[in-house]
Protein backbone atom coordinates (compact mmCIF):
# COMPACT_ATOMS: atom_id res chain seq x y z
CA UNK A 1 0.00 0.00 0.00
CA UNK A 2 1.37 3.43 -0.96
CA UNK A 3 1.63 5.87 1.92
CA UNK A 4 2.02 9.37 0.57
CA UNK A 5 0.75 12.89 1.05
CA UNK A 6 0.42 14.60 -2.34
CA UNK A 7 0.78 18.07 -0.83
CA UNK A 8 4.36 17.24 0.13
CA UNK A 9 5.25 17.14 -3.58
CA UNK A 10 4.60 20.87 -3.82
CA UNK A 11 6.62 21.50 -0.65
CA UNK A 12 9.56 19.44 -1.95
CA UNK A 13 9.72 21.24 -5.29
CA UNK A 14 9.42 24.68 -3.71
CA UNK A 15 12.17 23.80 -1.22
CA UNK A 16 14.42 22.99 -4.19
CA UNK A 17 13.53 26.34 -5.79
CA UNK A 18 14.41 28.16 -2.56
CA UNK A 19 17.83 26.48 -2.52
CA UNK A 20 18.47 27.63 -6.10
CA UNK A 21 17.45 31.17 -5.14
CA UNK A 22 19.98 31.22 -2.29
CA UNK A 23 22.82 30.06 -4.53
CA UNK A 24 22.01 32.43 -7.39
CA UNK A 25 21.66 35.43 -5.05
CA UNK A 26 24.79 34.58 -3.03
CA UNK A 27 27.22 36.79 -4.95
CA UNK A 28 24.85 39.78 -4.99
CA UNK A 29 23.80 39.84 -1.32
CA UNK A 30 26.34 42.52 -0.39
CA UNK A 31 25.39 44.78 -3.31
CA UNK A 32 21.64 44.37 -3.78
CA UNK A 33 18.90 44.73 -1.11
CA UNK A 34 16.58 42.51 -3.16
CA UNK A 35 19.24 39.77 -3.15
CA UNK A 36 19.81 40.23 0.61
CA UNK A 37 16.15 39.89 1.58
CA UNK A 38 15.54 37.25 -1.12
CA UNK A 39 18.39 35.22 0.33
CA UNK A 40 16.89 35.51 3.82
CA UNK A 41 13.44 34.59 2.52
CA UNK A 42 14.81 31.50 0.76
CA UNK A 43 17.19 30.48 3.55
CA UNK A 44 14.68 27.91 4.81
CA UNK A 45 15.10 25.68 1.73
CA UNK A 46 17.71 23.25 3.08
CA UNK A 47 16.00 23.02 6.47
CA UNK A 48 12.66 22.24 4.82
CA UNK A 49 14.34 19.40 2.92
CA UNK A 50 15.45 17.91 6.24
CA UNK A 51 11.95 18.17 7.74
CA UNK A 52 10.62 16.50 4.59
CA UNK A 53 13.14 13.66 4.87
CA UNK A 54 12.02 12.82 8.38
CA UNK A 55 8.38 13.12 7.35
CA UNK A 56 8.35 11.19 4.07
CA UNK A 57 10.38 8.28 5.41
CA UNK A 58 8.00 7.97 8.38
CA UNK A 59 4.70 7.98 6.46
CA UNK A 60 4.76 4.20 5.92
CA UNK A 61 4.67 3.71 9.72
CA UNK A 62 1.92 6.19 10.47
CA UNK A 63 -0.83 4.77 12.70
CA UNK A 64 0.84 1.35 12.71
CA UNK A 65 2.35 -0.70 15.48
CA UNK A 66 5.25 -2.03 13.43
CA UNK A 67 8.52 -0.12 13.67
CA UNK A 68 11.28 0.41 11.12
CA UNK A 69 14.44 -1.63 11.52
CA UNK A 70 17.51 0.09 12.89
CA UNK A 71 19.05 -0.40 9.43
CA UNK A 72 15.85 0.55 7.56
CA UNK A 73 17.29 3.25 5.30
CA UNK A 74 20.91 2.10 5.09
CA UNK A 75 20.52 0.52 1.65
CA UNK A 76 18.65 3.58 0.34
CA UNK A 77 21.36 5.83 1.79
CA UNK A 78 23.96 3.86 -0.18
CA UNK A 79 22.15 3.53 -3.52
CA UNK A 80 20.07 6.71 -3.77
CA UNK A 81 22.32 9.13 -1.92
CA UNK A 82 25.94 8.03 -1.62
CA UNK A 83 26.51 6.77 -5.18
CA UNK A 84 25.07 9.94 -6.82
CA UNK A 85 26.93 12.02 -4.23
CA UNK A 86 30.22 10.30 -5.11
CA UNK A 87 29.69 10.84 -8.84
CA UNK A 88 28.73 14.50 -8.42
CA UNK A 89 31.69 15.10 -6.11
CA UNK A 90 34.03 13.92 -8.87
CA UNK A 91 32.16 16.03 -11.43
CA UNK A 92 32.39 19.19 -9.36
CA UNK A 93 36.02 18.63 -8.42
CA UNK A 94 36.81 18.23 -12.13
CA UNK A 95 34.74 21.30 -13.07
CA UNK A 96 36.49 23.38 -10.43
CA UNK A 97 39.91 22.37 -11.75
CA UNK A 98 38.85 23.01 -15.35
CA UNK A 99 37.63 26.51 -14.45
CA UNK A 100 41.11 27.22 -13.02
CA UNK A 101 42.91 25.87 -16.08
CA UNK A 102 43.98 22.54 -14.56
CA UNK A 103 43.43 19.05 -15.97
CA UNK A 104 40.98 16.56 -14.38
CA UNK A 105 43.92 14.16 -13.82
CA UNK A 106 45.60 16.67 -11.53
CA UNK A 107 46.66 15.48 -8.08
CA UNK A 108 44.44 18.18 -6.57
CA UNK A 109 41.37 16.26 -7.76
CA UNK A 110 42.25 13.26 -5.58
CA UNK A 111 44.00 15.03 -2.71
CA UNK A 112 41.93 14.68 0.49
CA UNK A 113 39.06 13.22 -1.55
CA UNK A 114 38.43 10.58 1.12
CA UNK A 115 37.98 13.20 3.85
CA UNK A 116 35.87 15.33 1.56
CA UNK A 117 33.47 12.43 1.02
CA UNK A 118 32.85 12.33 4.77
CA UNK A 119 32.61 16.09 5.22
CA UNK A 120 30.99 17.28 1.98
CA UNK A 121 33.80 19.76 1.29
CA UNK A 122 34.13 18.72 -2.36
CA UNK A 123 31.85 21.62 -3.39
CA UNK A 124 29.90 24.22 -1.43
CA UNK A 125 26.46 22.51 -1.64
CA UNK A 126 27.43 18.84 -1.28
CA UNK A 127 27.53 18.94 2.52
CA UNK A 128 23.74 18.56 2.51
CA UNK A 129 23.93 15.09 0.97
CA UNK A 130 26.43 13.98 3.64
CA UNK A 131 24.26 15.13 6.53
CA UNK A 132 21.27 13.50 4.83
CA UNK A 133 23.16 10.18 4.62
CA UNK A 134 23.94 10.43 8.34
CA UNK A 135 20.28 11.14 9.09
CA UNK A 136 19.20 8.16 7.00
CA UNK A 137 21.61 5.93 8.94
CA UNK A 138 20.11 7.20 12.21
CA UNK A 139 16.48 6.98 11.03
CA UNK A 140 15.57 3.64 12.66
CA UNK A 141 16.90 4.67 16.06
CA UNK A 142 15.41 8.17 15.74
CA UNK A 143 11.94 6.87 14.90
CA UNK A 144 11.98 4.48 17.86
CA UNK A 145 13.14 7.27 20.17
CA UNK A 146 10.23 9.46 19.01
CA UNK A 147 7.83 6.55 19.39
CA UNK A 148 8.80 5.53 22.94
CA UNK A 149 10.45 8.64 24.46
CA UNK A 150 8.97 11.64 22.59
CA UNK A 151 9.59 14.39 25.15
CA UNK A 152 13.06 13.23 26.10
CA UNK A 153 14.00 12.91 22.44
CA UNK A 154 12.87 16.45 21.64
CA UNK A 155 14.79 17.88 24.61
CA UNK A 156 17.97 15.99 23.72
CA UNK A 157 17.90 16.93 20.03
CA UNK A 158 17.00 20.55 20.87
CA UNK A 159 19.91 21.00 23.29
CA UNK A 160 22.59 18.89 21.57
CA UNK A 161 23.24 21.33 18.66
CA UNK A 162 23.75 24.21 21.09
CA UNK A 163 26.19 22.12 23.12
CA UNK A 164 27.97 20.87 19.98
CA UNK A 165 28.39 24.40 18.59
CA UNK A 166 29.58 25.69 21.95
CA UNK A 167 32.21 22.92 22.22
CA UNK A 168 33.42 23.66 18.67
CA UNK A 169 33.75 27.35 19.46
CA UNK A 170 35.51 27.08 22.81
CA UNK A 171 37.72 24.24 21.57
CA UNK A 172 38.58 26.13 18.35
CA UNK A 173 37.97 22.92 16.42
CA UNK A 174 38.71 23.40 12.73
CA UNK A 175 39.19 21.46 9.54
CA UNK A 176 37.68 18.05 8.83
CA UNK A 177 36.69 17.38 12.46
CA UNK A 178 34.74 20.65 12.53
CA UNK A 179 32.89 19.72 9.34
CA UNK A 180 32.19 16.20 10.61
CA UNK A 181 30.71 17.41 13.93
CA UNK A 182 28.71 20.05 12.04
CA UNK A 183 27.03 17.37 9.89
CA UNK A 184 26.12 14.84 12.60
CA UNK A 185 22.46 14.36 13.64
CA UNK A 186 23.43 15.81 17.03
CA UNK A 187 23.96 19.13 15.26
CA UNK A 188 21.17 21.45 14.04
CA UNK A 189 19.77 19.00 11.50
CA UNK A 190 18.67 16.32 13.97
CA UNK A 191 15.90 18.33 15.63
CA UNK A 192 14.42 19.21 12.21
CA UNK A 193 14.52 15.53 11.23
CA UNK A 194 12.71 14.70 14.48
CA UNK A 195 10.09 17.38 13.73
CA UNK A 196 9.49 15.69 10.37
CA UNK A 197 8.94 12.34 12.09
CA UNK A 198 6.49 13.97 14.52
CA UNK A 199 4.63 15.55 11.61
CA UNK A 200 4.21 12.19 9.85
CA UNK A 201 2.99 10.51 13.03
CA UNK A 202 0.68 13.11 14.53
CA UNK A 203 -0.23 15.96 12.18
CA UNK A 204 -3.79 16.30 10.90
CA UNK A 205 -3.16 18.68 7.98
CA UNK A 206 -6.78 18.77 6.70
CA UNK A 207 -7.76 20.74 9.79
CA UNK A 208 -5.21 23.42 8.93
CA UNK A 209 -6.60 23.95 5.44
CA UNK A 210 -10.28 23.92 6.28
CA UNK A 211 -9.99 26.48 9.07
CA UNK A 212 -9.57 29.95 7.56
CA UNK A 213 -8.84 31.52 10.92
CA UNK A 214 -5.76 29.35 11.42
CA UNK A 215 -4.54 30.25 7.95
CA UNK A 216 -4.91 33.95 8.71
CA UNK A 217 -3.05 33.61 12.00
CA UNK A 218 -0.27 31.66 10.29
CA UNK A 219 0.04 34.27 7.52
CA UNK A 220 0.38 37.12 10.02
CA UNK A 221 2.84 35.06 12.07
CA UNK A 222 5.04 34.25 9.05
CA UNK A 223 5.14 37.88 7.84
CA UNK A 224 5.82 39.23 11.32
CA UNK A 225 8.43 36.62 12.09
CA UNK A 226 10.24 37.23 8.80
CA UNK A 227 10.34 40.96 9.59
CA UNK A 228 11.81 40.21 13.01
CA UNK A 229 14.30 37.68 11.57
CA UNK A 230 15.40 40.17 8.89
CA UNK A 231 15.95 42.90 11.48
CA UNK A 232 18.00 40.61 13.72
CA UNK A 233 20.04 39.42 10.71
CA UNK A 234 20.92 42.97 9.70
CA UNK A 235 21.96 43.84 13.26
CA UNK A 236 24.01 40.74 14.09
CA UNK A 237 25.21 39.35 10.76
CA UNK A 238 28.82 40.46 11.48
CA UNK A 239 28.84 39.17 15.04
CA UNK A 240 30.94 36.00 15.53
CA UNK A 241 28.51 34.82 18.23
CA UNK A 242 25.53 35.10 15.83
CA UNK A 243 25.58 31.48 14.65
CA UNK A 244 23.61 29.85 17.51
CA UNK A 245 20.75 32.41 17.65
CA UNK A 246 20.72 32.49 13.83
CA UNK A 247 20.19 28.73 13.60
CA UNK A 248 17.48 28.79 16.27
CA UNK A 249 15.61 31.60 14.50
CA UNK A 250 16.12 30.01 11.08
CA UNK A 251 14.84 26.62 12.27
CA UNK A 252 11.63 28.19 13.59
CA UNK A 253 11.28 30.15 10.35
CA UNK A 254 11.80 26.97 8.29
CA UNK A 255 8.97 25.20 10.09
CA UNK A 256 6.64 28.17 9.52
CA UNK A 257 7.50 28.18 5.80
CA UNK A 258 7.01 24.41 5.68
CA UNK A 259 3.48 24.85 7.08
CA UNK A 260 2.75 27.71 4.68
CA UNK A 261 3.92 25.80 1.60
CA UNK A 262 1.96 22.75 2.69
CA UNK A 263 -1.27 24.76 2.93
CA UNK A 264 -0.61 26.54 -0.39
CA UNK A 265 0.04 23.19 -2.05
CA UNK A 266 -3.17 21.72 -0.71
CA UNK A 267 -5.17 24.70 -1.96
CA UNK A 268 -3.60 24.44 -5.44
CA UNK A 269 -4.22 20.71 -5.72
CA UNK A 270 -7.77 21.07 -4.41
CA UNK A 271 -8.56 23.82 -6.91
CA UNK A 272 -6.72 22.27 -9.87
CA UNK A 273 -6.55 18.48 -9.30
CA UNK A 274 -4.88 17.96 -12.68
CA UNK A 275 -1.74 19.70 -11.38
CA UNK A 276 -1.15 16.87 -8.90
CA UNK A 277 0.74 14.88 -11.55
CA UNK A 278 2.84 17.90 -12.44
CA UNK A 279 3.86 18.60 -8.85
CA UNK A 280 4.70 14.93 -8.41
CA UNK A 281 6.91 15.01 -11.51
CA UNK A 282 8.68 18.22 -10.44
CA UNK A 283 9.17 16.90 -6.91
CA UNK A 284 10.78 13.80 -8.39
CA UNK A 285 13.42 16.04 -9.98
CA UNK A 286 14.20 17.86 -6.70
CA UNK A 287 17.34 15.98 -5.65
CA UNK A 288 18.83 15.92 -9.15
CA UNK A 289 18.02 19.62 -9.42
CA UNK A 290 19.88 20.14 -6.15
CA UNK A 291 22.90 18.25 -7.47
CA UNK A 292 23.15 19.87 -10.90
CA UNK A 293 22.08 23.52 -10.46
CA UNK A 294 25.47 24.76 -9.12
CA UNK A 295 27.08 23.47 -12.31
CA UNK A 296 24.62 25.59 -14.31
CA UNK A 297 25.39 28.58 -12.07
CA UNK A 298 29.12 28.02 -12.67
CA UNK A 299 28.58 28.05 -16.45
CA UNK A 300 26.44 31.20 -16.23
CA UNK A 301 29.09 32.91 -14.09
CA UNK A 302 31.89 31.92 -16.48
CA UNK A 303 30.06 33.35 -19.49
CA UNK A 304 29.07 36.42 -17.51
CA UNK A 305 32.67 37.02 -16.41
CA UNK A 306 33.97 36.72 -19.97
CA UNK A 307 31.33 38.77 -21.77
CA UNK A 308 29.66 40.78 -18.98
CA UNK A 309 26.31 39.46 -20.22
CA UNK A 310 24.43 40.27 -17.03
CA UNK A 311 25.18 42.77 -14.30
CA UNK A 312 23.78 40.71 -11.44
CA UNK A 313 24.26 43.58 -9.00
CA UNK A 314 21.05 44.95 -10.54
CA UNK A 315 17.62 43.50 -9.84
CA UNK A 316 16.49 42.82 -13.42
CA UNK A 317 19.58 40.89 -14.60
CA UNK A 318 19.71 39.01 -11.28
CA UNK A 319 16.11 37.79 -11.65
CA UNK A 320 16.81 36.95 -15.30
CA UNK A 321 19.77 34.80 -14.27
CA UNK A 322 17.60 33.09 -11.63
CA UNK A 323 14.99 32.24 -14.25
CA UNK A 324 17.64 30.96 -16.66
CA UNK A 325 19.31 28.79 -14.02
CA UNK A 326 15.98 27.30 -12.95
CA UNK A 327 14.89 26.47 -16.51
CA UNK A 328 18.23 25.00 -17.60
CA UNK A 329 18.64 23.06 -14.33
CA UNK A 330 15.14 21.57 -14.63
CA UNK A 331 15.80 20.49 -18.22
CA UNK A 332 19.17 19.02 -17.27
CA UNK A 333 17.76 17.17 -14.25
CA UNK A 334 14.92 15.76 -16.38
CA UNK A 335 17.44 14.47 -18.92
CA UNK A 336 19.66 12.94 -16.23
CA UNK A 337 16.73 11.25 -14.48
CA UNK A 338 15.44 9.97 -17.83
CA UNK A 339 18.80 8.37 -18.64
CA UNK A 340 18.96 6.80 -15.17
CA UNK A 341 15.44 5.37 -15.51
CA UNK A 342 16.26 3.86 -18.89
CA UNK A 343 19.43 2.31 -17.48
CA UNK A 344 17.50 0.77 -14.58
CA UNK A 345 14.83 -0.58 -16.95
CA UNK A 346 17.47 -2.24 -19.12
CA UNK A 347 19.16 -3.68 -16.04
CA UNK A 348 15.85 -5.00 -14.70
CA UNK A 349 14.97 -6.54 -18.09
CA UNK A 350 18.30 -8.38 -18.17
CA UNK A 351 17.58 -9.85 -14.73
CA UNK A 352 14.09 -10.97 -15.76
CA UNK A 353 15.26 -12.74 -18.92
CA UNK A 354 18.50 -14.07 -17.45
Amino acid sequence: MRHWDDNLDFVRFMAAVLVVVVHVFANAVAHNPVAFYGDLLASAGILIFIILSGCTNSLAYRHKRRLPKYTQLWRRAATRLFIPYLLWTLIYRGASLASHGQTPTSFVLWHNLGWHLFTGDGWFHLYFMVLLIYLYIAFGASFRAVRFYPRTTVVIFALSPILTTWLIQIGHIKGALNSFLFLLPTSWWGILFIIGIFWARHAQPVQWVQRKKRQGILSVLVVGYFGFYSWVATQLSHNSQWYIPDMILRSIYAFLIFLSLYIIGQHLIHRWPATKAWWHYLAGRAYTLYFCHPLVILIFDQYNAQGQLLNTHQVGPLLLELLGVLVVSLLLSSCIDGVVRQFLKIKLAKKVFA
